[in-house]
């Protein structure tokens, strides 16, 4: 249909009939000036819009894209301009279609500037403003909206920010120390400046250093660095001279580097303890740091005397500088005082007995005095009271000074193997609490060896080895000795069975043998058969003092005359018992004593 045609056809139509068959819409507002159907072709070609017609008009984004800048320069956005931009929906329609999830789900990162950190959450119009359009000039003049368009906007952060360095970084970008995410703190590192910070520098506040210049801008380049002094006051008043680093380092004001400083160059070498002392607790008056005027002619110019004058204003007389507590040898003469010092006492120190808070003159009449009763009260009965000099002197607590002599005094004489006795074999350590009748004085140790004994008894330190069975035969005393236990003073003769003979020499176990090595003297057996075993097997009767003694079993005294019915006359007499009585051939031991022939036949043949 060429062009004279579709007018002539408009031209026999009715206005809104026409516009009803050729648009399908009206146009939105900002296109309302291309209205009717004489301006189709400003938009619409033979093959439809194409995106040349479009560009005619908006001659800014047709720059945009010819310099390859920008979303629209995208191939997918080059395809054709009512994609997007959707025209014939009526004037309220905004002309910009952002997809069916709107514009919330537009992807940023499409347009070159992706939407990181902070940014991710701002509106659109935040950064979208005529105020930060570059060249809005030229973008008005080709036809570009500066209240509402999304072109012109600069990717750089002082596009929409103020740079509140005032350009001292350009040209480095604010990305080189900030990141998106967070402005503060920056991400500088001072190593590549001219000024590395180390030591206590590297925890220093940025702004305690870099403050606001005349303009108001934080001042960071042309920050004075080259000595302490751009930056600290010196506490010293010049005195020390410039270079602070003479004696300090960044590691620390306080701190010195041992060999920065020599003391010793002064009026006041230091030595021993004063070599540890910080500076600040010296060179420290009314409120600031001094050096020179410092007062140290005396050690009270410093220290506050303990002793409160009483020994004189001279503290090196018995002091030196390697500690206070420490007095020098031979400084102070204790033999000069009421208590001198011998024995162990010469090597204790000082502070062992002169305590903070303890009076002057202390009490020193009793070892009690400064000494806790290691035997918890234990000797206070003895005419003595318990002293301590009656038994120990200075030379040391061990060994006592308790002879046999003095043990002999005692209730228990030492006497026998008693004298080789360990004193602590009998005074053993127990529990203070399980003493009987004793009250242990304040500070008592909670264990202490024994003194105090009830009884002076055997059992009281020797466990009974007949376990109560002699009960009835009176002490241990009366049968043992304290010269040697197994030495028994035990009179056999007063009981039941005195000993005779051979029975006088056997040891008292072989008769009294007893349970777990003990000893058994109740219901022993009386007759030999008790103790010894019948040799006969019971051939001759149980009773064995008929043949035998206890002076000895093969000397027997048998009367072969009026015992027998076979008298023994002439050699007879001579011949031994068993030259007649030979060996049972029964298989048990022992002699055969009956059923011997009398006949001479029966021992001496037939032919003699």
């Amino acid at each position: 249909m060429t062009r004279a045609l579709l007018a002539l056809l408009l031209a026999l139509l009715p206005a809104a009939a026409a516009r009803a068959q050729i648009s399908p819409g009206p146009l939105s507002r900002f296109h309302e000036s291309l209205e009717g159907a004489r301006n189709c072709r400003s938009c619409h070609a033979t093959e439809g819009v194409t995106r040349e017609l479009c560009l005619t008009c908006h001659t800014a984004l047709g720059q945009r894209i010819a310099a390859a800048e920008g979303l629209h320069a995208k191939s997918a956005y080059r395809v054709g301009c009512e994609r997007c931009h959707v025209e014939h929906q009526g004037r309220a329609f905004e002309l910009v279609f952002w997809g069916q999830d709107g514009r919330a789900a537009f992807d940023h990162a499409q347009t070159g500037f992706a939407l990181e950190g902070r940014h991710a959450a701002l509106g659109c119009e935040s950064c979208h403003q005529a105020s930060h359009v570059r060249d809005r000039a030229g973008l008005a003049k080709g036809g570009v909206n500066l209240k509402r368009t999304f072109l012109g906007l600069s990717p750089r952060c002082d596009s929409c920010h103020a740079d509140p360095h005032q350009k001292q970084f350009a040209p480095r970008g604010c990305t080189d120390c900030h990141d998106p995410r967070q402005w503060k703190p920056a991400k500088l590192d001072h190593d590549r400046t001219a000024f590395p910070l180390t030591g206590a520098h590297q925890a220093v506040a940025c702004a305690s250093c870099h403050r606001p210049a005349a303009k108001g801008a934080v001042r960071f380049k042309g920050t004075p660095h080259q000595t302490c002094a751009s930056c600290h006051a010196d506490p010293h008043a010049g005195r020390m001279g410039a270079r602070c680093d003479t004696c300090h380092t960044t590691a620390g004001w306080t701190r010195i580097e041992p060999g920065r400083f020599d003391h010793s160059r002064t009026r006041f070498p230091l030595t021993g303890r004063h070599e540890k002392v910080s500076c600040d607790s010296c060179h420290r008056r009314e409120g600031r740091t001094r050096f020179a005027g410092t007062p140290f002619q005396t050690c009270a110019s410093c220290h506050t005397d303990p002793h409160a004058g009483r020994l004189g204003a001279a503290c090196a007389t018995c002091h030196g500088t390697a500690g206070w507590q420490r007095v020098q040898a031979g400084a102070f003469d204790h033999g000069r005082t009421r208590f001198p010092l011998r024995g162990r006492h010469a090597g204790v120190a000082c502070e062992s007995c002169h305590r903070p808070g303890r009076p002057r003159a202390m009490a020193h009449a009793a070892c009690t005095d400064c000494h806790a009763d290691r035997h918890a009260g234990q000797l206070a009965d003895r005419p003595d009271r318990g002293r301590c000099e009656s038994c120990h002197d200075v030379s040391g607590w061990k060994p006592a000074r308790f002879s046999v002599e003095d043990h002999a005094k005692t209730r228990q004489p030492l006497t026998g193997a008693h004298l080789a006795v360990p004193c602590d074999a009998c005074h053993r350590e127990v529990a203070t609490a399980s003493l009987p009748g004793v009250r242990p004085p304040p500070g008592s140790p909670a264990r202490t060896e024994r003194f105090d004994f009830g009884s002076t008894a055997c059992t009281e330190c020797h466990a009974d080895p007949h376990r109560g069975r002699t009960a009835t035969l009176g002490t241990c005393d009366g049968c043992h000795a304290t010269s040697a236990w197994s030495a028994v003073t035990f009179d056999h003769a007063h009981t039941a069975f005195p000993l005779a003979g051979a029975h006088q020499a056997t040891p008292c176990r072989a008769c009294h043998p007893g349970p777990a090595g003990g000893l058994a003297f109740q219901g022993r057996p009386r007759a030999c058969e008790g103790c010894h075993k019948d040799a006969h097997e019971g051939r001759l009767g149980p009773d064995c003092a008929r043949c035998h003694a206890p002076t000895s079993w093969k000397q027997a005294r048998f009367d072969h005359d009026t015992e027998t019915s076979f008298p023994l006359l002439g050699a007879h007499r001579s011949v031994p018992c068993a030259g007649c009585h030979l060996k049972v051939t029964d298989g048990r031991p022992g002699l055969r004593y009956s059923g011997i022939g009398k006949a001479c036949s029966d021992c001496h043949g037939a032919d003699r």
